[in-house]
């Protein structure tokens, strides 16, 4: 997972999923209404460690409407940690990382149940946390990583108000909000962290009020939302375990995305929808496989003719431009074994161009006709051309037409040989894995 790791700061079936399959501008909300099995509600994971092994979160359904909540939440608990010293537990859910960059004013959003604090109480604290992508080096006298962690909500170190902190260089560590949380009677708050495009910063909000912004403006992006439960350690000494009650965790953006995929329309709205199984019982006809055999990702998304045809108007151009992201550690588990090899394709159900149920790389021609469009290793603002960004991990093309949309790339036997001349990337045969 990009970012799916984190470092700490040291300062102090399904669960109804809303918007995944939506349209407009990106949104995704996570009600927990429906009951799950086993120790994640779908879509949800437990969060890396950036240097060894992570402490385990887990999450079970409980009922908030005897709490002041509305139907079912999520308990977050810590339920093991792999050294006594640590004192948090982490579980995400992953975002679209095409729709969460600045551009779009991502944001994050939850509520959360507050049971309150008490000067030397045993009370857990939860927290908001995102992984913004790295964009430069420092991390104070010293040391040579960007440690970009952003964390907002309560402590059990001070417990008196909800605290933010984001690093940067001159970062003033941990910044009060002013904003208290309750003592004697246990509350729920909602809070929300925005990157403005405006500023570059982060804003925070409590009960939807701006509190702060972050020290620094560079961020490229905003990353997975995590639930933190945080505690005093050892984890040992807990009976039960720390645990935060959370309910209608969220995320979105202004982009013109769903699922994996998202349009460049220009801020123009774009019907889009994603189908994470939309490839199932299609086949590969027409994939490229160079002699090897060709690997079709699971998720398709469709997008709407008469928006297409309003925002190239508005746009004053012949095409939009459609992204599809993928993770790399999905195309190794697939058996995708040379990322240079992934291509956007479109599925002819209807067998308008050729044989029926055939897929066509990039899916326009530069004629800006229907069929098979021209790949380029760099990016081409003309109709008809298609290609993959391995450092940021999406397949591209600039298309001009509806229907649905997937991707998909190659196995190659080791040590077999790779032929890639029909994509025009000869040589491009080694993984670039992101930092």
């Amino acid at each position: 997972m990009r970012n799916a790791v984190r470092l700490l700061m040291v300062l102090g079936l399904s669960a109804a999923l809303i918007g995944a399959a939506g349209a407009g501008n990106y949104h995704v909300k996570y009600d927990f209404e429906t009951a799950w099995s086993g120790p994640y509600a779908p879509g949800w994971a437990n969060e890396g460690y950036r240097h060894g092994d992570a402490p385990i979160g887990k999450m079970t359904q409980v009922d908030v409407s005897g709490i002041g909540g509305s139907g079912y939440g999520a308990k977050v608990y810590a339920d093991s940690v792999p050294a006594d010293w640590m004192w948090w537990a982490d579980v995400y859910a992953e975002t679209n990382p095409l729709a969460m960059k600045t551009e779009y004013n991502p944001w994050l959003s939850v509520k959360m149940y507050d049971e309150g604090s008490t000067p030397g109480g045993d009370e857990a604290a939860g927290q908001l946390v995102t992984v913004p992508s790295w964009v430069n080096e420092y991390c104070g006298p010293g040391n040579d990583e960007d440690w970009t962690d952003v964390q907002f909500g309560a402590r059990f170190t001070s417990e008196d108000d909800y605290y933010y902190v984001a690093c940067g260089e001159g970062n003033p560590g941990w910044v009060d909000t002013t904003v208290a949380r309750p003592t004697t009677t246990p509350a729920w708050v909602t809070l929300k962290m925005q990157l403005s495009s405006a500023d570059g910063r982060i804003h925070f909000y409590v009960d939807g009020v701006d509190k702060g912004t972050s020290h620094r403006n560079d961020y490229d992006d905003l990353g997975n939302l995590l639930l933190s439960v945080n505690f005093a350690d050892p984890l040992s000494g807990w009976s039960p375990k720390p645990y935060v009650i959370w309910d209608d965790a969220e995320f979105g953006s202004d982009a013109q995305a769903a699922g994996n995929g998202l349009v460049q329309s220009g801020g123009n709205p774009v019907d889009i929808t994603h189908d994470p199984d939309g490839t199932e019982g299609r086949g590969t006809s027409g994939l490229y496989t160079g002699g090897c055999s060709a690997v079709l990702l699971p998720d398709t998304v469709a997008l709407d003719q008469t928006d297409i045809d309003a925002a190239m108007t508005a746009m004053g151009q012949d095409y939009l431009t459609l992204q599809l992201y993928y993770d790399e550690d999905d195309l190794a588990s697939l058996g995708v074994s040379h990322e240079e090899s992934m291509a956007l394709y479109w599925y002819d159900a209807a067998g308008e161009v050729g044989a029926v149920g055939t897929w066509y790389p990039g899916g326009t021609t530069t004629a800006g006709a229907k069929g098979a469009g021209t790949y380029s290793a760099t990016f081409v603002a003309a109709v008809g051309y298609y290609g993959v960004n391995t450092d940021d991990n999406y397949v591209w093309a600039n298309i001009n037409h509806a229907s649905d949309y997937g991707q998909a790339g190659v196995h190659v036997p080791e040590p077999g040989a790779l032929s890639l001349v029909g994509l025009g990337l000869v040589g491009l045969v080694r993984r670039k894995r992101r930092s």
